[in-house]
């Protein structure tokens, strides 16, 4: 599985706080194991003025690896832990991979990397629940709710997030589209594609964030660093749609965030989630 998440896919088109997210996961249908290395970048609202102004983003880099396990609870309903270990700093490469993209495309490149918070490593344990709710019977399969409850404890971030999933259109049985700093990497590669069969849905997802330790707004967890005052809870909408030939799945949302800091600008920010799944 390969999930991208990146502001440039919104209207407006800017290079600003949660700018990009990188996924990739492999899932093991057998031992229901599951290993994935990602890669997150934030960057302040004037990524070009150095040094950042106060109230605005610091710049950071988040690199980490994971491995987990999947758990099959019960008709329409699995569970997944994970435990992830990485760096936030400079050894996370993000500046090497947003000015080189830029540069590899004759874009902007910004010098206010400098003041992007500074080594620290960082771990992370998650776990998940989802559950589907077949809307209209098992036979029809054109409306469906997907439910998830997801906990994480760590350096990096430590909170609850609760969402759901509405789906319609040409159903397998599958768990949603599922977004970085939200869900575990497991998606359940038996249940989730049905081969040799063409379907489709449209999905509209709804979730709220409790989330008292972000380290993009909170900074560096055992040494002072530069940090803006974040927001405890933080609520996410987002619309998208889902295709699936057979082992491959494809699919992509809007999301739209509130506020994650008190000094943001605007009412919220936006991004676009893109998800290519395939079974084997």
């Amino acid at each position: 599985m390969i999930l991208e998440e990146n502001d440039k896919f919104s209207d407006d088109n800017l290079d600003r706080y949660y700018t990009q997210g990188m996924r990739i996961c492999w899932m093991d249908t057998e031992s229901l194991r599951h290993f994935s290395i990602g890669q997150e970048i934030h960057t302040p609202s004037r990524p070009t003025v150095v040094p950042t102004p106060l109230g605005d983003l610091p710049f950071s880099g988040y690199l980490y690896a994971t491995v987990g396990r999947g758990y099959r609870l019960g008709p329409g309903t699995i569970g997944s832990m994970e435990f992830a270990l990485g760096v936030v700093g400079p050894s996370a490469l993000g500046e090497e991979f947003q000015n080189g993209f830029h540069e590899l495309v004759g874009s902007q490149t910004y010098s206010g990397w400098e003041d992007q918070l500074q080594d620290e490593p960082v771990g992370n344990a998650r776990a998940e629940i989802r559950h589907r709710f077949d809307l209209d019977g098992p036979d029809l399969r054109r409306w469906d709710l997907v439910t998830r409850a997801s906990a994480q404890l760590g350096t990096a971030r430590a909170g609850l997030t609760l969402g759901a999933q509405l789906r319609w259109g040409v159903l397998d049985e599958g768990w949603g589209h599922g977004f970085i700093r939200q869900t575990t990497a497991w998606v359940d590669p038996l249940t989730s594609q049905d081969k040799g069969a063409l379907g489709w849905c449209w999905f509209a997802d709804g979730s709220i964030e409790v989330q008292p330790r972000e380290y993009s707004t909170e900074g560096l967890y055992f040494r002072g660093s530069y940090s803006v005052d974040g927001r405890p809870i933080v609520g996410q909408l987002a619309l998208g749609i889902l295709t699936r030939l057979e082992g491959f799945s494809l699919s992509f949302a809007m999301a739209f965030r509130t506020k994650d800091f008190d000094t943001q600008d605007g009412s919220g920010h936006s991004y676009g989630s893109l998800r290519l799944l395939f079974a084997y």
